[in-house]
């Protein structure tokens, strides 16, 4: 005769501190994992401050300015510059075009 689910629960007995703890400590390992995943591209795609490469005519602007700040976007590259040495993915991505 076979069991019903209700009788192959009791047998096996009910949720105890092993299974608890076995939850806590998977579902703590995935939440890591996920975690991981997520902060990552905030730390490796942040783009940093940018000024003015200085004696050129294309920028003439002058202090620090932000990554929202699209003004380098209409000048070549060689006119701007990263303010600081920080390095992310962002700052080391070499602009196909400006091989062309």
């Amino acid at each position: 005769m076979a069991l019903t689910v209700d009788e192959v629960l009791e047998k096996i007995g009910s949720m105890g501190l092993y299974q608890i703890r076995l939850i806590f400590i998977l579902s703590y390992i995935e939440w890591f994992n996920m975690t991981f995943q997520t902060m990552v591209p905030t730390f490796i795609s942040a783009e940093p401050k940018w000024m003015c490469v200085g004696n050129t005519s294309a920028c003439n602007f002058t202090g620090q300015f932000t990554a929202v700040d699209d003004r380098r976007c209409h000048m070549p590259r060689e006119a701007w510059k990263f303010a600081d040495d920080f390095t992310s993915v962002v700052t080391q991505v070499v602009d196909p075009w400006d091989s062309m």
